[in-house]
């Protein structure tokens, strides 16, 4: 099921809305052909369809059209309509169990949805998560391969010792939270900020060269140097960062090399270091 969702996710929505309507017609004709045949639960492969690819309110209006195709094929005689009220009955329904079949597969979704964006956000802070960061950051070394782009990476460790004696679950919380506001409010808003793993914070910054990355990663240094020296917290910290104007081999290797740099920062000093590389075509580690 999983792999199902993923691989709908990943198609045009609007084409599996027109997919799925063309499939109601197709069940409809085969219904009529063989009307001996019991074939609601045919009907509820496009309802899924449509609901899934589209949104509950697709979803309702193909129950609608399902239930109008079914009791026309199935109930209704021009010859021997019967009484109204039976009609109205069995139409109404059969609509009301497309259109519960329609909730449920539409709240199926909206749990499929909240599981995803859980997955890309870290819970405490709100930043995007280490693992969908990682994704983005393969689609930035994707795109600076096409355009030639360069663009930046920092990563931000605190040292995990100090920040775990710094204080009870609920203070290191706050000091954590803090952290991922001001890392947000330094960039902007087509950079992404990510919490990797417990101490350690992430910023891309794509399009940025040299310079600018530069300017970004001393505004990232100075507002946390003041953010730990407002709130009294003694908690040293290391920038690595590194521009990279030809793009790695994979995120991996991204990875290894700045947080390389990151590591060896924090370790430097009972404040805050900055280790800061260019990786150039030409001149390879500036």
């Amino acid at each position: 099921m999983k792999e199902v969702a993923e691989y709908l996710d990943r198609q045009s929505r609007q084409g599996f809305v027109a997919l799925g309507y063309v499939l109601i017609v197709l069940v409809g004709l085969v219904d009529y052909l063989t009307k001996q045949l019991t074939s609601e639960p045919f009907y509820l492969i496009p309802l899924a369809l449509i609901t899934w690819s589209g949104s509950r309110r697709n979803g309702f209006v193909a129950a609608f059209c399902c239930s109008g195709i079914w009791y026309a094929v199935n109930r209704y005689d021009p010859h021997d309509p019967g009484p109204f009220g039976v009609q109205l009955w069995n139409l109404t329904l059969q609509a009301g169990l497309f259109l519960i079949f329609v909730m449920l597969f539409a709240a199926l979704r909206s749990a499929h949805d909240y599981r995803k964006l859980m997955t890309r956000l870290d819970p405490l802070t709100g930043m995007l998560s280490g693992i969908f960061f990682q994704e983005l950051a393969l689609v930035e070394i994707r795109r600076s391969e096409r355009y030639e782009h360069p663009f930046t990476l920092a990563i931000i460790e605190f040292d995990l010792a100090t920040v775990r004696s710094a204080g009870d679950s609920e203070h290191l919380s706050s000091l954590l939270r803090s952290v991922a506001g001001v890392v947000r409010a330094a960039v902007r808003g087509t950079d992404m900020a990510a919490r990797l793993d417990f101490a350690t914070f992430a910023v891309m910054l794509p399009e940025t060269p040299n310079e600018s990355g530069r300017v970004v990663v001393k505004k990232l240094q100075e507002q946390l140097a003041a953010l730990l020296s407002e709130n009294r917290w003694q908690v040293p910290f290391g920038i690595g960062a590194t521009t990279f104007m030809v793009p790695p081999a994979g995120v991996d290797e991204m990875f290894r090399k700045v947080g390389g740099l990151a590591h060896s920062a924090s370790r430097r000093s009972s404040t805050t270091t900055v280790r800061y590389e260019v990786v150039d075509r030409a001149m390879g580690v500036a």
